[in-house]
């Protein structure tokens, strides 16, 4: 079944905070480098336990800045600056894959070719490739799209989402 829909700004938005969400491995990371600088705070001396407490405050600002300020600052020029993403697009499941078409071309994303997708509470996002992904609502279930399908294939297919 084929399913109309649009990209607002919010869904923009919000589908960029999706992306930006670290994966488990990078939160993993991101704790173990908190730990060991919170070890080296507590058992260094001087010089080096001034730079593991400015490297933790430094880290924690810059991350806060980056995520509540910079990034939708960013994600709202870039869907503002972006004709293409304020098109009606169609989506259509099939066995092979996803199929998004909109005024300007064409998308038949095969599954093979989907090296990863993430869910969040709205969104699902196929990534043809590291850093482009497809916004996928899951709104549109109320339009007849099945959203649990596309799951099941992409679990299937590609396997869990990340």
């Amino acid at each position: 079944m084929k399913t109309k829909y649009k990209i607002s700004e919010q869904d923009y938005l919000q589908a960029t905070k999706l992306f930006l969400k670290l994966s488990k491995r990078q939160l993993i990371n991101h704790i173990i480098a908190g730990i060991l600088l919170l070890f080296v705070a507590y058992i260094g001396h001087g010089v080096v336990r001034h730079g593991a407490i400015g490297a933790i405050l430094g880290a924690s600002i810059f991350s806060m800045l980056l995520r509540y300020i910079f990034h939708p600052i960013i994600a709202r020029r870039n869907y503002r600056n972006y004709p293409a993403i304020k098109q009606e697009f169609e989506i259509e499941l099939e066995e092979s894959g996803i199929k998004i078409s909109a005024e300007t071309g064409q998308s038949n994303i095969k599954w093979k070719n989907i090296i990863k997708w993430r869910e969040g509470e709205k969104y699902i996002l196929i990534y043809p490739m590291p850093s482009l992904f497809h916004i996928i609502p899951k709104s549109l279930e109320k339009s007849g799209f099945e959203i649990s399908k596309l799951k099941e294939y992409l679990q299937q297919q590609v396997g869990n989402a990340t």
